[in-house]
């Protein structure tokens, strides 16, 4: 009698085993856990863990937003093939080509610590810079303005955050009563997901308000 028993039971009883082991595992990773329950042959139910994560802000995309971004920065570092230039909220990876517009920096290469201006199209799976300038004053006062040419990720909601994608990575831009919306009425809320958009950030640390929102045609 107590064998059978334990023959009835004993998926149960590993099923319960791992169900505790996965929470322990998750508790420890930090993530959150909900549960389902799923019928065994015995006619018991052992639980089933689902996980669930909720994607932060500024993150890479699961796919491939064609797109450009003109930017003023720092470089970081550089070599024949890539250059590393810093934006107001992260260091941006490009490769440079052979045929990367360098007629403004005397034909070369700028030298690490130096600001540039930068032309930059994603293709191929990665930033491409496709023209490369040297600066003067005003451009170091523009630092904090960066242009870009990608798709909106979601509907603009009653938040007023635009939710952006440009290549693999995202960005979330505030709108206010001062960004310039005429391509929309002047209504936030009229942006839709997938739509292509050109805009224009002023950014204060690491963080985007948009200036303008335009229709990319």
């Amino acid at each position: 009698m107590r064998l059978t028993f334990l023959r009835r039971y004993r998926w149960l009883v590993v099923g319960m085993g791992m169900f505790l082991l996965l929470v322990l595992v998750s508790a420890c990773a930090g993530v959150p856990i909900t549960t389902t329950t799923t019928n065994t042959a015995s006619g018991a139910t052992t639980p089933t863990a689902i996980s669930s994560t909720t994607p932060g802000a500024n993150q890479q995309t699961a796919i491939a937003i064609p797109g450009s971004i003109q930017l003023t920065g720092p470089v970081m570092s550089v070599n024949a093939s890539t250059i590393v230039v810093q934006m107001p909220d992260r260091p941006l990876t490009m490769s440079t080509p052979p045929q990367m517009d360098r007629s403004h920096n005397k034909h070369g290469l700028p030298a690490v610590g130096q600001l540039v201006k930068v032309d930059t199209n994603f293709a191929n799976g990665a930033f491409i810079a496709t023209k490369l300038e040297s600066t003067d004053a005003k451009d170091a006062q523009d630092q904090n303005i960066v242009q870009y040419q990608g798709q909106a990720l979601s509907p603009v909601g009653a938040d007023n955050i635009l939710h952006f994608g440009v290549g693999n990575a995202t960005w979330d831009f505030q709108i206010t009563s001062s960004t310039v919306l005429d391509k929309f009425d002047n209504n936030a809320q009229k942006i839709q997901a997938g739509q292509k958009l050109k805009v224009k950030v002023q950014f204060s640390g690491s963080n985007g308000t948009a200036l303008k929102i335009e229709t990319d045609n």
